[in-house]
């Protein structure tokens, strides 16, 4: 019984690990697509754009953006 309390509570932590990711990921999209407003109206300027792209990405470092890539 204990292996299967186990197995539950890892599972469970693994989904929720993922929902995590799932919504840092989401959130992440978000705020680049703001940026990418942001710098074709004017509204900030490149070198601040930069500063926050990489804040943006910062925090999903997890996420591995060599797949789509063109080659």
């Amino acid at each position: 019984m204990q292996s299967v309390a186990a197995a539950l509570a890892t599972n469970f932590a693994t989904s929720r690990a993922v929902a995590d990711r799932v919504s840092a990921a989401e959130s992440c999209c978000a705020q680049l697509e703001g940026l990418a407003v942001s710098l074709d109206i004017g509204h900030i300027n490149l070198d601040e754009a930069v500063k926050l792209y990489e804040q943006y990405t910062g925090r999903v470092s997890f996420v591995d953006g060599t797949e789509n890539r063109p080659q």
